[in-house]
């Protein structure tokens, strides 16, 4: 596969990314760690410079909190990398997932896939979440593009160009990554069926 992986991890959550290493190990998928900002450690400017909270009063439902921000500014900081780079699009993962036996299939099938998206959600929390057309991608695998987005940022594929455009649009933002420019401004594909899914329980840092 040649678009970039990346696995969004804070440094002291050893246990986390010692996990995921094992997993994409695991599934023969090369990755590369991406130092997420720590919200807490951000300076009152740079939160002003990324934060609007006016414009938070006016279209969200709580004030974001130090992690959010700092939750949003990593995975802008990737947006502009893969956007930057050479190849065609870049597969973000947060580090709570996890990922089922197909995930490299999925992603290798994306590779060759020629449908107008530009963000591909790997997980969607929805169960039997309504589409408005579907078509095959993989052995049991199909795409799909869903009446309502999954807002979740767990792991998506962004397509080059696509992450320009997010990089361009999204300073300054008022709510979660999740919720803002992603659902807003690009065309948004998923799977039938989630190929990766959120860590349950506990999970030492």
């Amino acid at each position: 596969m040649s678009w970039p992986v990346f696995v969004i991890n804070m440094a002291d959550n050893i246990t986390r990314m010692a996990r995921v290493a094992d997993e994409l190990n695991r599934l023969n998928i090369d990755f590369t760690r991406f130092e997420a900002a720590n919200g807490r450690q951000l300076s009152e400017a740079e939160v002003a410079a990324a934060y609007d909270p006016d414009a938070n009063l006016r279209r969200a439902r709580h004030p974001l909190v130090m992690p959010e921000i700092g939750c949003y500014l990593s995975h802008i900081a990737l947006w502009r990398q893969i956007a930057e780079g050479d190849a065609p699009a870049g597969v973000i993962l947060e580090d709570d997932f996890v990922a089922q036996d197909d995930l490299a299939d999925v992603l290798k099938a994306l590779e060759a896939d020629t449908a107008q998206w530009d963000i591909f959600k790997l997980f969607s929390a929805r169960v039997g979440q309504k589409v408005t057309d579907t078509w095959p991608l993989s052995d049991g695998r199909s795409l799909a593009r869903p009446y309502k987005v999954p807002n979740t940022m767990l792991g998506y594929v962004v397509r080059r160009e696509s992450a320009a455009r997010l990089v361009a649009s999204a300073l300054p933002f008022s709510r979660p990554v999740g919720l803002t420019g992603v659902s807003e401004a690009v065309r948004k594909c998923t799977l039938s069926s989630p190929v990766i899914d959120r860590l349950r329980g506990d999970m030492p840092a």
